[in-house]
């Protein structure tokens, strides 16, 4: 039985073939992950800025709803006292300013 010529040579090249595939495969696994660690930071820091956007936003919000809020609250004390005033004349009082506005005060504080 004869072997092919070049067989030996083949034969004893396979295992550096070999050594070179998985050098190879290892090097792109490291590449992947590194590839993956870089996409990761990136996106985390995408994140924390979107966070931090959001958070600042909230808070301009929060102060915008506050300052309507309070706005609003003023305007009823308003409407209130210029009702109970309106309601004492047409009554026939003849109600004090000062004191509607304290009894308007007293009511819608508590």
């Amino acid at each position: 039985m004869a072997t092919e010529p070049g067989a030996a040579e083949a034969a004893t090249g396979l295992p550096q073939l070999v050594l070179a595939l998985a050098d190879a495969r290892a090097q792109a696994q490291e590449i992947a992950a590194k590839t993956r660690a870089d996409i990761q930071a990136d996106l985390d820091k995408a994140i924390a800025k979107a966070d931090a956007e959001i958070a600042a936003r909230t808070a301009e919000s929060a102060t915008k709803i506050n300052e309507i809020k309070d706005g609003a609250d003023a305007a009823v004390v308003d409407v209130a006292k210029d009702t109970a005033a309106a309601l004492i004349s047409a009554l026939g009082g003849s109600g004090d300013a000062a004191a509607v506005d304290a009894a308007v005060d007293k009511r819608t504080k508590g």
